[in-house]
């Protein structure tokens, strides 16, 4: 049987925010001081998941990122706070 108390979570950031414009994509601008990729990643090292009333930190956080934002991506968990892995997402949103 698994281990029930493991959680895992993926961020998913990987876009290249044409849309958006400017030269940073949405996810890694800094709205009042930091990025939306930083605050997700910090409100789950911090025990955001909530079950049955518990606050809990996954065992893991993958961190889905286009190939321009992978150290980024790494530089999240420079304190090794959680496993966590960089994965690169495809060139467009069906790969």
């Amino acid at each position: 049987m698994a281990n029930q108390s493991s959680i895992g979570v993926i961020i998913v950031a990987a876009g290249s925010g044409k849309r958006f414009g400017g030269d940073v994509p949405k996810q890694w601008k800094p709205l009042g001081g930091l990025s939306p990729v930083e605050r997700s990643w910090l409100s789950f090292t911090r025990g955001a998941l909530v079950k049955l009333g518990q606050f809990r930190t996954p065992s893991w956080i993958g961190v889905v990122v286009d190939e321009a934002h992978v150290a980024d991506a790494h530089a999240l968990n420079e304190a090794k706070t959680v496993a966590s892995d960089v994965i690169i997402g495809g060139a467009t949103r069906r790969q």
